[in-house]
Parts: C-alpha cells; sequence; structure tokens
C-alpha cells in the first residue's frame, strides 16, 4: 500500500459520518444518535495516486455547539473505524486533523477538516468531512549549469514552521505552514569561493507544490544584483515554478538591504516619557538595488483599533495613508530614492505619549519592518517604543513562572516599596516587602507557592498612600513531560512522537526499551540507548526530543519540540556501562575548542529551553550544538547538563537531578525543550565506544523555585 506522502499537490479525505436517530424512548433518557464514521477517497484528487487515507494518523474530535469537545479520539482506525458512537440529538461540529506537528518536514503533510453536523430525533443524518492538506509543498532542484560551475550548493528553506536543508543530493519534498518562506542559497565555486544569498517568497497558499529552480544565466536589465527570479503559476494545476537565475560575475557585490536604527535606540528600544523632552528617532534602509516592498508589522493597540496589523509602505491605499497620518506613522515622499531610505518617527512618538496622558500605566509599541529589494533579498529589523506616564508609582508587567513571579514596580519614592498581592477572586491583600531597590526606581519581589494555570492580580506600592493599578497575570501550567517514562513503543522510538533518536533505520538498536525494574518505581519499560558501528560509521546510541531525517547518507536532527511552560529541573534515572573508546581521534568543536577523544567512553544528558529549534546536518560539524557559538548565546533561555563526574560507569539504577540555569529569565514569548541523551558524548563526531550502553527511565520536569536558576554561575 502506498503511503499519503506520495500526493503530489493536495489530497483529500471523506469521512463519511451518518448519525441514526432514535425517538424511541423507552427508558426516559433523552433521544439520542449513533455516530458511524467510514472513510473513502475522495476522486477529484489532483494526482491519480491510489493511497487510501487510512494509512494517515488522523485524530478525531466531536464538539458540542457549546465548544465542549464530546468525544476524542487519537486514531481514526485504530478507535474508530467499523465502531458506533451513541451522542444525544444535537448540533456537533467534527474536527479531523493529523496527530503529527504543524513543524515543517520532509515528505510531511498535515490533513485539517471539519464540518458541522445537526443530529436528528428519528432521522438519519450524514455529513462528509473533507480532510485537505493544509500546508504547502516545496521542492528546490540545481539545473546542471549550477552543478558544473559549483563545487557545493545548498539551500535552507524556513518560515516559522521550522527550517528543512536541501543538499546536493536531496530530492524529497518539504512540506510547510502556508506563510512567507524565505530561501538561502550557499554556494562554493571551482576556484573556492563562498557565495549566500538569499530570496523570499511571500504568497504562499497551502495545498501548492511551489519548485525553486536554481540555473545559471546573463541577468537582463538588473546589473547590480548576483541573481534574478521569475515566478510562473499554474493555480489549474495548483504549480509554482521559482526560477532563480545566477549571474556569477555579479555575485561579488550583492549585499542584502541593510538596516539601522538611530542611536537614541538602545537595544532597539527607546523610552519615552510624559513630560520629558522627547528624543529624535528614525530608522535607515539603503539597498544595493532598490527596495521593492517595505511591509511593517504593527504589534500596538493604537495601530489594531484602526486595521493597520500589517501594511506595505511602497503602496498604500488612500485609507491607509490617512489611518498612518492621523497616527503620525512616515509615509514615502513622491520621488524617494528606493536605494536609500529614511522614516523619522518623531511625529508617531508624539502620538504614544498623548496617548498615555492621562493613564497610570506604560504601553509598548512594537514593530517590525521587512525591506526586500527587487531581488527578493529581505532583511528585518524589531524594535519596541515603551511610553511611559508622568506618575509617581507604576504596577509592571510580572515575569509569571508556573510556581513562582518576579513581581515588578517603579517609584520614586525613597521607601515603602512593597506589593498587595491576592489570588483573582479573593477578597484580602497580601502584603509583600520589595526584595530588590534599584537606583533608577525600578523594585521587585519574589512570590513562591503559587498554583500552576491560576490568575493572580498585584500592585506596586510604596511611600506612605501610593499605589499603581491592579495588574493581573496567569502562572504557566506545570506541564508533564510527554513519554518521559518510556513504557510505550512503537518500533524502535517511544510511542509518544515528542522523542525521536537518530538513524535507527540502519541500526535498530541505538534506541530499544528495556524490561528492567527502576529503584523503587513502578517502572514498566526504560530506554536502552547502545552504541555501534552501524554499516559505514560509528553511530552512538542516542535519545532527543525532536525529529530525525534521513537522505542519503546525512542525517538531519531537528532537535525542539514546542512547549508552554519553563521548567527549573529534570529529574530522572540512568544506568551507565560504558566501553573503551575504539573509534578515537581528536575533534574540533564549532567554537574551535580541540579535544582529543580517547581513552574510557562517557555519556551525555542535558536539558536545553529555546527560543528555536535547530537542525544538525551529521556531515557538518559547524551545525552541532555549542554553546560557544553566537546562535546558541542568542537562543538558550535555559540549559542544565549532567555533570562529568556523573557521566561515568554506574553499578546500578541512579537517580539525577539537573537545575536548568537560566540565560534569559525575562523571556516569555515561546519555547522549545530539547532533551538530549547519549550513550557516547562525542558519538555526533562519530567517536566513541561501540560497547557503550545507557539506560534511562522516569524522566520528569520540576517547576519549583530554585535560587540556582537565577544565580548565573
Amino acid at each position: 500500500m502506498q503511503r499519503l506522502i506520495q500526493y503530489i499537490y493536495a489530497c483529500c479525505c471523506v469521512l463519511l459520518f451518518m448519525f441514526v436517530s432514535c425517538n424511541d424512548d423507552k427508558s426516559g433518557l433523552a433521544p439520542s444518535g449513533t455516530l458511524c464514521l467510514n472513510v473513502n477517497q475522495d476522486e477529484t484528487v489532483l494526482t491519480k495516486a491510489q493511497s487510501a487515507v487510512v494509512n494517515e494518523s488522523l485524530r478525531v474530535d466531536v464538539i458540542a455547539a457549546s465548544g465542549d469537545t464530546i468525544k476524542s479520539y487519537n486514531d481514526y482506525v485504530k478507535e474508530v473505524q467499523n465502531e458506533k458512537l451513541v451522542l444525544p440529538v444535537g448540533t456537533y461540529t467534527v474536527s479531523v486533523v493529523s496527530n503529527q506537528s504543524k513543524d515543517a518536514g520532509w515528505e510531511k503533510p498535515f490533513y485539517a477538516g471539519e464540518e458541522t453536523v445537526e443530529v436528528k430525533a428519528g432521522e438519519i443524518t450524514s455529513a462528509t468531512v473533507i480532510c485537505k492538506i493544509a500546508n504547502a509543498k516545496v521542492t528546490v532542484v540545481y539545473t546542471d549549469g549550477v552543478k558544473e560551475n559549483f563545487v557545493n550548493y545548498e539551500t535552507t528553506v524556513s518560515n516559522n514552521s521550522g527550517s528543512l536543508l536541501y543538499t546536493r543530493d536531496e530530492y524529497r519534498a518539504g512540506y510547510f505552514t502556508p506563510e512567507k518562506l524565505t530561501a538561502s542559497l550557499a554556494l562554493t565555486n571551482n576556484d573556492g569561493k563562498a557565495y549566500t544569498f538569499r530570496q523570499v517568497f511571500t504568497d504562499i497558499k497551502p495545498r501548492y507544490h511551489y519548485t525553486i529552480k536554481y540555473k545559471m544565466g546573463d541577468k537582463p536589465g538588473s546589473p547590480e544584483g548576483g541573481s534574478d527570479f521569475n515566478i510562473t503559476v499554474d493555480d489549474e494545476a495548483k504549480v509554482v515554478e521559482c526560477e532563480v537565475v545566477i549571474d556569477e560575475s555579479d555575485m561579488e557585490g550583492q549585499k542584502v538591504p541593510v538596516i539601522k536604527l538611530s542611536d537614541t535606540f538602545k537595544e532597539n528600544m527607546l523610552s519615552i516619557k510624559v513630560g520629558d523632552n522627547l528624543p529624535s528617532s528614525s530608522l535607515q534602509i539603503v539597498s544595493q538595488v532598490g527596495i521593492e516592498t517595505l511591509t511593517v508589522k504593527a504589534e500596538s493597540d493604537l495601530f489594531a483599533a484602526v486595521g493597520l496589523d500589517l501594511f506595505d509602505l511602497t503602496k498604500p491605499d488612500e485609507t491607509t495613508k490617512n489611518k498612518l497620518g492621523v497616527l503620525g506613522f512616515p509615509l514615502l515622499p513622491g520621488g524617494q530614492d528606493m536605494k536609500d531610505i529614511t522614516l523619522n518617527f518623531d511625529a508617531l512618538a508624539g502620538t504614544f505619549l498623548q496617548d498615555i496622558a492621562y493613564l497610570q500605566s506604560k504601553k509598548l509599541h512594537t514593530f517590525t519592518v521587512y525591506a526586500m529589494d527587487s531581488l527578493h533579498q529581505e532583511t528585518e529589523i524589531k524594535f519596541v517604543y515603551e511610553a511611559r506616564p508622568n506618575v509617581s508609582i507604576l504596577t509592571n508587567k510580572p515575569n509569571a513562572f508556573s510556581t513562582f513571579a518576579f513581581l515588578c514596580g517603579e517609584s520614586q519614592e525613597a521607601s515603602g516599596h512593597a506589593f498587595e498581592f491576592r489570588k483573582q477572586g479573593d477578597i484580602e491583600f497580601k502584603t509583600i516587602e520589595a526584595t530588590q531597590v534599584d537606583a533608577d526606581g525600578t523594585f521587585s519581589a519574589l512570590v513562591t507557592s503559587l498554583i500552576p494555570g491560576q490568575t493572580y492580580e498585584y500592585r506596586a506600592v510604596a511611600g506612605t498612600d501610593s499605589e499603581g493599578d491592579l495588574v493581573s497575570f496567569k502562572t504557566e501550567g506545570a506541564v508533564e513531560l510527554p513519554g518521559g517514562k518510556f513504557d510505550e513503543w512503537n518500533g524502535n522510538n517511544p510511542a509518544n512522537s515528542f522523542w525521536s533518536s537518530g538513524n535507527n533505520s540502519f541500526a535498530g538498536n541505538l534506541l530499544s526499551p528495556t524490561d528492567d525494574v527502576v529503584g523503587n518505581v513502578n517502572s514498566i519499560k526504560a530506554a536502552s540507548l547502545q552504541s555501534q558501528f552501524a554499516t559505514v560509521k560509528f553511530a552512538a546510541g542516542n535519545l532527543f526530543t525532536g525529529d530525525f531525517n534521513l537522505s542519503g547518507t546525512t542525517g538531519y536532527i531537528k532537535v525542539g519540540r514546542l512547549f508552554s511552560a519553563r521548567p527549573t529541573k529534570l529529574k530522572g534515572w540512568y544506568k551507565y556501562s560504558p566501553g573503551n573508546i575504539d573509534y578515537s581521534g581528536e575533534i574540533t568543536t564549532p567554537s574551535g575548542r580541540k579535544i582529543n577523544v580517547q581513552g574510557m567512553d562517557t555519556c551525555s544528558v542535558f536539558i536545553v529551553l529555546l527560543k528555536n529549534t535547530f537542525t544538525i546536518n551529521s556531515n557538518d560539524q559547524s551545525t552541532f550544538f555549542d554553546l560557544e557559538t553566537d546562535w546558541f548565546k542568542e537562543n538558550v533561555i535555559a540549559y542544565a547538563e549532567l555533570p562529568s563526574s556523573q557521566c561515568v560507569e554506574t553499578k546500578d539504577y541512579t537517580q539525577f537531578e539537573l537545575t536548568l540555569n537560566y540565560f534569559y529569565p525575562d523571556y516569555n514569548t515561546s519555547y522549545y525543550l530539547a532533551i538530549i541523551c547519549s550513550a557516547s558524548k562525542y558519538g555526533d563526531y562519530f567517536k566513541g565506544g561501540t560497547k557503550s550502553n545507557l539506560k534511562l527511565d522516569e524522566f520528569e520536569l520540576l517547576y519549583d523555585y530554585d535560587p540556582k536558576c537565577f544565580s548565573n554561575e
């Protein structure tokens, strides 16, 4: 049976729901109906690959008109097919989606669909749910001219759903959420010269197949840049061909647009206050070939109120011009040189101060500017205006974790700094004295023993009678680590797809279950990580949160799972039996540190909280995890690892507890959780011992406050 991923452009599945109602209410209960689910293939698919939709793991939810989910099924085939479901008479929404994540992935379409149906007494009601591919398909093609002129060529395609690396030998299709795509092409010519340039594709639609085709040629009419491209769309066939023409003779001078804020911004933020002199502020954009679009994303209540969340300054309509004029946002004057643009924000900043003149709290206005040139190369910058009222005291937004929160306030009072705090719904406040008061008037306090997922409210107080506005906040949940007990298995991987292992298709024992008994824990199974020689190379037994894909002899390890809370500790059990390192030698880390791997093997267990996922290319050591490189310094929110003194042989299962060190404790936008374990610490460099074995079990996350998390040690 062929797999669903053989569909080239779109695939529809039909779920036939039959509701058979009964008005013979002899038992005195409310009238009910019977739900029967069948799966058929829609004959209107654009290709004739005869794959049945039942191969796709689908989640089914039956949702009442009130919004409550009445029934949920994780696997249509195993739990629902040929089964009957009795439902009370009423209106329902039947929602069907793929069980897999929406993250970018190879040959991994995501299906979704829903239908509203009314179950009536005494009638048979049927409904059809069409499940369509909800993401876009992307392939990359390198023509013979590129192959002849360059010894290396690879393209990284990315958007908010993740990134995929299309190497010279990558022929698979990638699937992405239908939103703006960025394609970064890295080239090395036959003389060893390296070039990189980037194109942006803005109008990305679901169920379309986008082919990015790189070819050599002259670039008429655009002598300043090193590439040109043309987009051809066949809407009937849902095919988009993006042809990129490379002119190597001109690539030396090609640069993406440069964006620079005025010096009045500090770390991309400008704080302005009612009553103070307003500092001048501006933004400059410089492009070698000219700006084609200048898109602004506004995260501001003032802009949202007039429907200006996203706008393009290069071609605004009259309504947009009028709205921007009222807000004081600068427009591009007629005859503007699109190679050198300056936007003056003085009037805009004045609007922000007028808005809060009578408020008791400050406001943040965040803007992201995307500058794309005529070659579809794009640069972006994000900056923030902090507008502050002229008041004696402010209650600021707190930094709330799961069981504790850092409360924040501002005042110029000399004494009496504290907070009044309560759970939402309570009448009485508790007073919490400020534990830190800074010279600039900010003060803070830590409150612990909070309930995860609970709403609280507080206000800052200072002096004898000054108090700020009441601010509410909700603590993060104490989210359980999915699959952390390793009790359920599917082949060589835990049944919960939160986890994965590298290269198990070549070496099935890298990750396997074991029936070991762990301490006093009622453990069903544990994870056994076995290092070994696999086909052509040494392979370390490994386990990580993320996905593994193989292209030829290159493995791509996408590390990190979207997570909704910030833990303080990782707790678990391990048992390690190391072997002598029989694949030894010197390695060089991405940050340049040289290590001679020899002697007795060691294991590794570490946890990372990230701002973004990252992908390791097994044949490119510059992509390996290294806290000393710029990317990881910027993107690692928190980190903890098993100390080297404990990465040695243990006779029995030993419990460990890793305390996360938060490098960015105030970052609370979105998190990706990465837990990486290996029976051979330097296995990613293909070094280690083939007899090394690491057993793991009963992993759990803890959320209680620990001062070590914020000690910066």
